[in-house]
């Protein structure tokens, strides 16, 4: 089995282009009213993977194909599947760095030649006046580069539940939505608008 972050699967799964597909369908037994239109074409999307997964991946998908905007140290690349659930990098915070607008400017070439550079040195980040040396010396800025630090969006298992079994959850789901939406006039009021 192989494991996902929740951020690369929803990259993957919404990259399709959702907001034009024309599905039709039944989300459930019975209507349920508090989608938008997005997710109904998203839950109809999915339906139809598991229904027809053939059709599915010929009309409908769209590969992720990673995009590379030569702006952080870490892009471009394709999602990682993890062998383990338990891979320290599948549960690892999400950590990269931006570029300096100076170095940007030069072109992709150089991009690459600081990233290469930056892998080099980037042990020296815990100590920012010695990294801000080393940058001024290689590339003649001082500006250091900003850090993102990204909290793991988490992986999740599927359970392999019988259609009884999950029934029975989507009905308890719909059941304390209504209660909510009943539960006061505020609740009501905001939920109707």
């Amino acid at each position: 089995m192989a494991y996902i972050t929740l951020s690369n699967t929803n990259k993957i799964i919404f990259k399709s282009n959702l907001k034009n597909l024309n599905l039709v369908g039944d989300l459930y037994k019975i209507p349920i009213y508090f989608f938008s239109k997005y997710e109904e074409s998203a839950l109809l999307a999915i339906q139809e993977l598991l229904k027809n997964p053939e059709k599915y991946f010929n009309e409908i998908y769209i590969p992720y194909e990673p995009v590379d905007t030569f702006t952080l140290v870490y892009e471009g690349k394709k999602p990682s599947y993890h062998k383990f659930s338990d891979c320290p990098r599948l549960h690892s915070v999400y950590e990269n760095f931006e570029i300096p607008s100076e170095i940007v400017k030069l072109g992709k070439e150089k991009v690459n030649e600081f990233r290469n550079w930056f892998e080099t040195v980037k042990n020296l980040l815990d100590d920012p006046q010695i990294f801000v040396m080393r940058l001024k010396l290689k590339w003649g800025i001082e500006t250091n580069p900003n850090a993102i630090l990204i909290r793991n969006s988490g992986s999740t298992e599927v359970e392999n539940l019988s259609i009884e079994e999950l029934e029975n959850k989507i009905d308890l789901i719909i059941k304390n939505a209504g209660k909510f939406y009943y539960d006061s006039e505020k609740n009501k009021t905001i939920l109707s608008k």
